[in-house]
């Protein structure tokens, strides 16, 4: 049974502020795709909408009602991407469980023109490896803190479901962490590939070697994504160093490695052939490899 979200005509029309006549219209004048219910009432899923906004060249403009409930200035924040306010709304709908809800805003940033590099980059990153957070007025540590981003992990799990893949080019990438809890960046990197139609595996953090050389022996890998947290510091003597080295050596994979904000370019160095330090840049570095 699919999970993907499904719209009604009603909430397409909240959406783009039009009437409910002007959508079933534009199914039959414009192409706009639906499917129909055994009722005969029109659905309409995430990436017919993407595709359909793209090809008329408009965007989501209107309040789609229930989602914002008792966050009137939403609009606004989405419309200035005022990320700090958008980040509390996600982190209160992350802490009380509305996965379902919290799914729904992820759709509906996306719509909105908000890239998935900065889901990460101004919202998910502020939650990663540390031990209390701050956002605004709320103070989140201990379990409520595992708790968020539990919660977080599996509204954006849900949300890669429901995103359209890019047009199919044949590659295969591998992502992977030396460090536990790696869970978000990893489905992340994930989310970029597929926008730009690879495919994409990824590897339980922290990434064993035993099963990268598994993976890259059944599977046609064209590249190796690494992600790192920022505070992360390799000796270049390690063990751990000296097995990677041997890896890509041996099986001579194109490696970028995604570090935040990385010193020095450190890694470069010692492991990849491309180092960038967001995922806004990662995801011009997939785009350029087309």
């Amino acid at each position: 049974m699919s999970s993907e979200r499904l719209y009604s005509t009603r909430e397409l029309a909240q959406l783009w502020n039009v009437s409910e006549t002007t959508i079933k219209r534009w199914t039959i004048t414009k192409g706009l795709h639906c499917i129909k219910t055994p009722g005969g009432h029109r659905r309409f899923s995430l990436n017919d909408i993407v595709k359909f906004q793209g090809s008329i060249g408009f965007e989501a403009s209107g309040l789609l009602h229930g989602v914002d409930s008792g966050f009137p200035e939403l609009e606004v924040w989405i419309n200035s991407k005022n990320y700090p306010e958008i980040r509390r709304f996600v982190f209160i709908l992350a802490l009380h469980n509305r996965i379902y809800q919290l799914t729904e805003f992820l759709n509906r940033m996306y719509l909105r023109g908000i890239a998935i590099p900065d889901f990460y980059d101004a919202i998910f990153s502020k939650v990663e490896r540390k031990k209390t957070v701050k956002v605004g007025d709320l103070k989140i540590k201990g379990y409520k803190l595992n708790l968020v981003r539990s919660n977080l992990m599996l509204a954006f799990y849900f949300f890669y479901l429901n995103l359209e893949q890019g047009k199919k080019n044949g590659r295969t990438a591998l992502c992977v962490s030396t460090v536990r809890n790696a869970e978000i960046p990893l489905q992340v990197m994930a989310c970029v590939f597929k926008e730009e139609g690879w495919e994409s595996l990824t590897l339980m953090e922290p990434c064993d070697l035993r099963m990268m050389r598994v993976c890259v022996k059944k599977e046609p890998v064209n590249l190796l994504a690494v992600w790192l947290p920022q505070d992360y510091r390799p000796e270049p003597a390690t063990e751990e160093r000296g097995k990677l080295i041997w890896f890509l050596r041996n099986y001579r994979i194109p490696v970028v490695v995604l570090q935040q904000k990385s010193s020095g370019r450190v890694l470069e160095e010692y492991y990849s052939e491309r180092s960038v330090s967001s995922f806004a840049e990662f995801k011009l570095f997939v785009r350029s490899l087309r």
